[in-house]
This record gives C-alpha cells, sequence and structure tokens, in this order.
C-alpha cells in the first residue's frame, strides 16, 4: 500500500497528502482487520459468534481502548484544523523537523540535519510551532577587526551581496547589512540579514558564508586584516 500511496499523491499538494495519508492509514487498518476476519472463517473458525461475543469484551476493550480512541481522535483533529502538513518545518514539543508523515495514531517528524526520525503520539503532542506558514529570517554574523573603516565594510557589502544573492536560490529578500551588533576594543560584529523559507535557511547561510569570505578575501586590503566568519 505504501507503493499505491506514493504513486496516488505524488501530484498532491501539501494538505491533499496529509488528508490521504490519513484515509489511507484508516483504510490499512480496515483492510487488516478484514483479512483477519476471513482468514478465521477459513480456517473454520464460527465468526458469527465470535462477532457476537465481542459484546461481552466491550467494556474491557473500551477502557484498554481509551489511549487508542485518543490518539486517533486527535490525528483527525490535526488534519482538519490544519495545525501542520506533511513536508512543512514545525517544532513540536522542542523537537524542530520536518513532518514527514501524519497517521491515525502518531506523527513522524524527521530532523534534516541527522535524518532522525522522532515519532510523537498525536495525543500527546502539547506544543506546536509551525515555520512554514510564514518566510523566516536568517542571520550571519562576521567579526572585523576594529580600525577597518565601517564605510569601506558598507559600501562593500552594498555592492557584493546584490551578486552573490542572484547566484544562490531560495532567497525571498536581502541579504542586506543590517548592524553592528556588537562592539569592543579589538572587534565588532557585523550582520547581515535576509528572508527565506524555514526549509531554505541552513542551505542559503552555508552558502552565504562561502561567497562572502571569498569576496572579502579578494578585496584589496582586507585579507591581510584578518576577517573572521
Amino acid at each position: 500500500m505504501d507503493v499505491i500511496f506514493i504513486i496516488f499523491t505524488c501530484e498532491m499538494s501539501p494538505r491533499e497528502k496529509t488528508v490521504s495519508q490519513l484515509i489511507f492509514s484508516m483504510l490499512r487498518f480496515v483492510i487488516i482487520v478484514g483479512l483477519i476476519y476471513n482468514f478465521l472463517s477459513y480456517l473454520g473458525v464460527n465468526t458469527r459468534a465470535l462477532l457476537a461475543s465481542v459484546g461481552i469484551f466491550s467494556l474491557a476493550l473500551s477502557l484498554g481502548a481509551k489511549d487508542l480512541v485518543a490518539e486517533i481522535l486527535a490525528g483527525l483533529s490535526i488534519v482538519t484544523e490544519g495545525e501542520f502538513e506533511t513536508g512543512e518545518i514545525v517544532e513540536i514539543d522542542g523537537f524542530l523537523g520536518m513532518v514527514d508523515k501524519i497517521g491515525i495514531r502518531s506523527t513522524w517528524v524527521r530532523n534534516p540535519g541527522s535524518q532522525n526520525i522522532r515519532i510523537f503520539k498525536n495525543n500527546q503532542i502539547q506544543s506546536v510551532i509551525n515555520y512554514s506558514r510564514e518566510t523566516s529570517r536568517f542571520h550571519l554574523y562576521f567579526e572585523i577587526p576594529v580600525f577597518v573603516p565601517i564605510d569601506m565594510v558598507t559600501e562593500f557589502l552594498e555592492r557584493e551581496l546584490p551578486a552573490i544573492s542572484a547566484e544562490i536560490p531560495g532567497i525571498i529578500s536581502g541579504p542586506s547589512f543590517s548592524c553592528i551588533s556588537k562592539l569592543d576594543h579589538k572587534t565588532m560584529t557585523i550582520r547581515i540579514s535576509g528572508e527565506c523559507l524555514e526549509k531554505d535557511v541552513w542551505a542559503i547561510t552555508k552558502s552565504l558564508n562561502m561567497n562572502i569570505k571569498k569576496r572579502f578575501d579578494q578585496l584589496i586590503g582586507l585579507d591581510r586584516w584578518n576577517i573572521e566568519l
């Protein structure tokens, strides 16, 4: 069924994939129960009597399945209220990652850096921060010797940053010189900021760090002042 799901949802939007994922999870559960029922019938088990006896254990089953029902209801709530969807970057109870799967009982979140997957029971999720609904800001910090003229630095950044931005996909706005975030008797720390989607923050900051450092090194005179990332 997983192969069928991938083929069926390959061109769907994240919202449609999330709903389809939940439906497939429920369908898988129904199919498994149906197969077990038919298999028992094939073995000669009196399935009618078995179904009739379910009423005897219904109370005990309802008490034992309390958590299961709560998980399923929480999963339906996540999908219907649209708190997050498959493929979005979220922080669930302090764990940051991409939503890999939303099932009827649990939600799977994959950390992009380590590729570790954390599985959350739907009814135990306490807090959610969704980073994919709005653009995110990224910040780069560079330490420069305090005696380097700030006008030279800002002029350099105003000239070079638009060209660097054009070479890196995913940047929505910026980057641009933001401020001097720290100053002491030896160094000043400048901040460069911009906007992108949360899923692109890591790749963009990595590329910007490399490109800006290379251009700093090429700037006449600045390379001997040991500008550091």
